[in-house]
């Protein structure tokens, strides 16, 4: 056995396995970024394009599967895996995991050096060439490792296509847990859970242990390198891999029997990839990334280990309230009363922990950082701050109830696996476990999970990252302050162009109605001498208000986008100029040319009935008058369109363009049910139909809220304007904050909104062209 192994390894090309040979998770990562397109994607066509593309993509992922499991790695694996005797199978796993890291050494240390000169010639000129260059030899590092996860993950995705044909997969998966091997949780390479297979793992679970058997679940995260597999091999005696370099892909999980009395029966550990690592700094998405992971740990845990390497802090202080941003309105906030489920601890290594002093005022500036931090998200996000530090005691006196530790310098050298820890390191820890195990138990509110439970918590996990996704794209609390405050900005300056330009009109108006009067009507293009005068009217203001716009895009905190406003700002300014030299046009043609307008179509319609006439005779004539007639009203309405059919559009602009909604509130407007996951999908459904009653009635109530706000606010309104429009949004915006909404009931008022708003202005404009414009109110029979 041992030499058909070798031979099957030898003829194994690790340089290209994992590019060529385990297409699947390949696949997998392009799938999920398409998935995450078309959830950003806000455009109706486009959203359409992506799902075809998606739809097409899973065909061709369905044909591989069977080429895939016939690969000889994947035959032996799998061999292992169903190996009777839990010696053989353990022994034989531990020998294989062993070889494919002997196979991949020498590839992954030259893919390393082509890395490292990558990225050196991306610190010597910093442009789009060197940018993908170093990109792409990044991307070719990530492929040179092969390991067991790597395995596991091809199995995972023949199972996702083909559920029936390999419904023996998630009992060896969980054979798999029980011998005591991780498993993956989320793929670091595509940045996304299967979630399909995880559900699938843990059903499997909850029906092989006895029932109601309980599982309290332990995360750990940190920086890369700052040891935190080190820190649960330690704690719990298991077999985490550790190197100097990133060895963690991801977030991966392992289970662990213990005897509680009784709380619990398993304690569930992620392991999460080391965040904010240094390859990675400036990677397009590497911050969405970290914080996806980083919510992946913390959301569905009972209890985070936040791991620091020495005195810095910046990782809890960057991340963690940006974790709080996804989780504020989530339907997982929902279902927890907005408390998060987890107890935080801080853990540092690598530090001297005889400055007391020093220490006791680093983590007092860390936790008012900390609850600062979350009182801005929660102002942001306009939710109740969520309770995650009430009773986090951060006394370093007392060792014994702190929920920070320190576990001092390594002896040695300062990296892993060679830096040694000192002599008390083991029974520290073990005090550690102990004290969290403790404080989770005397908390009268937690309880552990079951399984099933435990599934579906995690359910709301993923939705929680789904309804969040433009949150997660923030690098810290302190940033996410900064883009609200330029919105709201922008937003103020946007209502203050539509206020000039409205005032102008009314000024062009009282001119155009006082030459009516006067008899003055201009020669040549009536309209073009009103529009030169709104010009001049607006001139002057709309400079004032461009370079008062310009100074604050200048900022610095503003900078990263800049750009974007810029190009919205422009795109304001000429659709504002655009509607407002409509409306001119409308009222010259209303005063100065109806007379001529009208003769010219009575002449038409009157050629058209003779012609009929003369074909069909006076009978049928008659009798198709008023066909005849309406096909002539549609051709005037259609050469000089009614201002009211351009209002849904306008208000669409208004909506999606000002930046007032966040991406994932806008995507609530226009996504179909057809883009969730289906097993997500019924799972949440699930948990809606249990509270029907109150969802419909709370449905009902958000709807209703939302259309008196702007039935209200367009009470005095006889046409559409932006500004207007615009400050109905903020109001509405402002309002559903207020209401406190999960997803879901957002998602109502949010549509409420738009075909209200929509609907309420169209019919105000329409009144205001029957009034002021020529073909609207059919004058042509007169």
């Amino acid at each position: 056995m041992r030499q058909r192994v070798a031979s099957m390894l030898d003829q194994t090309n690790f340089a290209t396995l994992r590019t060529e040979t385990l297409v699947l998770q390949q696949r997998f990562a392009c799938e999920s970024e398409l998935r995450i397109a078309l959830q950003r994607e806000t455009n109706v066509p486009n959203q359409a394009m992506l799902r075809q593309r998606i739809a097409s993509d899973e065909a061709v992922y369905k044909r591989a599967v069977r080429m895939v499991s016939q690969t000889p790695l994947l035959v032996y694996f799998l061999y292992t895996l169903e190996h009777p005797d839990v010696a053989v199978r353990e022994m034989r796993i531990i020998d294989l995991e062993r070889q494919l890291a002997e196979r991949c050494k020498a590839i992954t240390a030259k893919a390393r050096a082509e890395c490292e000169w990558a990225f050196v010639a991306l610190s010597e000129v910093d442009d789009d060439a060197t940018r993908a260059a170093y990109a792409a030899a990044l991307a070719t590092l990530g492929n040179t490792a092969t390991g067991l996860e790597h395995l596991w993950r091809e199995l995972s995705h023949m199972y996702t296509a083909d559920p029936d044909v390999y419904a023996h997969l998630p009992p060896l998966a969980v054979q798999h847990l029980l011998d005591g091997f991780p498993l993956e949780l989320m793929d670091g390479d595509a940045g996304m859970a299967n979630d399909k297979w995880i559900r699938a793992i843990l059903r499997c679970l909850d029906e092989a242990l006895p029932a109601d058997t309980r599982v309290f679940v332990l995360s750990v995260m940190g920086v890369q390198s700052s040891g935190k597999s080190t820190l649960l091999n330690s704690m719990f005696g298991v077999r985490l891999r550790t190197s100097v370099a990133r060895c963690t892909r991801g977030v991966n999980l392992q289970l662990l029997a213990c005897d509680h009395g009784g709380a619990y029966d398993y304690i569930l550990l992620l392991d999460t990839e080391g965040i904010q690592s240094p390859e990675f700094v400036g990677v397009k998405g590497n911050v969405w990334r970290d914080n996806r992971m980083a919510s992946v740990a913390i959301l569905p845990a009972d209890a985070t280990i936040i791991l620091t390497q020495g005195e810095s802090t910046n990782t809890i202080n960057d991340v963690l309230p940006i974790v709080l941003s996804a989780f504020a309105n989530s339907e997982l906030a929902a279902a927890s009363g907005g408390h998060l489920r987890t107890k935080l601890y801080f853990a540092f290594s690598q530090i001297d922990v005889t400055q007391k002093n020093r220490m006791a005022k680093m983590l007092r500036v860390l936790v008012n950082c900390l609850r600062r931090s979350a009182e801005q998200i929660a102002t942001v996000r306009q939710a109740t701050a969520t309770t995650f530090l009430h009773d986090f005691s951060a006394d370093i006196s007392d060792e014994a109830t702190s929920a920070i530790r320190f576990f001092g310098l390594s002896q040695g050298q300062t990296t892993p696996p060679h830096d040694g820890p000192l002599p008390d390191f083991g029974d520290r820890l073990v005090r550690f476990r102990d004290y969290m195990h403790a404080r989770a138990v005397e908390d009268e509110a937690w309880r552990a999970r079951t399984f099933g439970e435990l599934s579906k918590s995690l359910d709301l996990v993923w939705l929680c990252l789904q309804s969040a996704d433009f949150e997660l794209g923030f690098a810290s609390a302190h940033e996410r302050v900064m883009y609200d405050r330029l919105v709201q900005a922008m937003a103020g300056y946007t209502q203050a162009l539509a206020t000039i330009y409205s005032e102008a009109f009314d000024a062009v108006l009282q001119t155009m109605s006082a030459d009516r009067a006067a008899s003055k009507a201009p020669d040549g293009n009536r309209s073009h001498k009103y529009e030169l005068l709104l010009a001049r009217h607006v001139e002057s203001a709309v400079g004032a208000l461009d370079a008062v716009v310009a100074t604050a895009l200048g900022q610095n905190e503003f900078a990263k986008w800049a750009i974007a406003m810029e190009i919205t700002w422009a795109d304001k300014k000429r659709r504002q100029a655009s509607h407002s030299e409509r409306l001119v046009h409308t009222k010259v043609q209303h005063l100065f040319d109806c007379d001529a307008i009208m003769k010219a179509y009575k002449e038409e319609l009157q050629a058209a009935i003779v012609d009929h006439n003369a074909k069909w005779g006076p009978e049928t004539t008659m009798a198709a008058f008023d066909s005849i007639f309406d096909a002539i009203l549609v051709k005037a309405r259609k050469a000089n369109p009614p201002l009211a059919t351009l209002v849904p559009k306008l208000v669409h602009g208004v909506i999606h363009d000002s930046n007032i909604f966040t991406p994932d509130e806008l995507r609530l407007l226009t996504s179909s049910d057809d883009d969730d996951p289906s097993m997500l999908q019924s799972a949440l459904q699930a948990a809606r139909n249990s509270v029907r009653g109150a969802d419909v009635s709370r449905d009902a109530e958000v709807a209703n809220a939302v259309r008196d706000r702007v039935c209200s606010d367009l009470a005095d309104v006889d046409r559409y304007a932006e500004n207007v429009a615009l400050a109905c949004v903020m109001h509405v915006k402002r309002l559903l904050g207020e209401m406190q909404l999960k997803p879901s009931e957002r998602k109502v008022g949010l549509r409420a909104l738009d075909a209200t708003l929509k609907s309420e202005l169209q019919q105000r404009q329409a009144r205001w062209d029957a009034v002021n414009s020529v073909v609207a109110n059919g004058s042509i029979s007169t």
